[in-house]
């Protein structure tokens, strides 16, 4: 198993768990409360299922990660360097998983 990605697995996994319930409660109100089709709304919406998609991402590749699964960091590498944009908490996390894996590789 491997113990020096335990620290970002633990960090990707709370990281999309918890924007990930967020999310889906913020998807769920917004759909039941508009009433109107707009293009300002289909790009908004596009971009609210794509974070959801992250999210959900990176709670999967933070729980292989803790279970020390090898393919998990075909997962967690585009999957942190897509939530970098996710700012401060996801530039946090997304920066914590690349510091290790390049540590790892020296």
């Amino acid at each position: 198993m491997e113990h020096e990605y335990k620290i970002s697995g633990i960090a990707l996994a709370v990281y999309g768990g918890v924007s990930l319930v967020i999310l889906v409660f913020f998807y769920r109100f917004f759909i039941a409360e508009v009433h109107f089709v707009d293009y300002f709304l289909i790009l908004f919406l596009s971009l609210l299922v794509f974070h959801i998609v992250a999210s959900f991402l990176a709670l999967l590749s933070g729980i292989y990660l803790i279970k020390g699964n090898e393919l998990a960091h075909r997962f967690a590498l585009p999957v942190s360097v897509i939530i970098l944009f996710s700012v401060p908490v996801g530039t946090i996390v997304g920066a914590v998983y690349l510091w290790q894996r390049l540590q790892h590789n020296r």
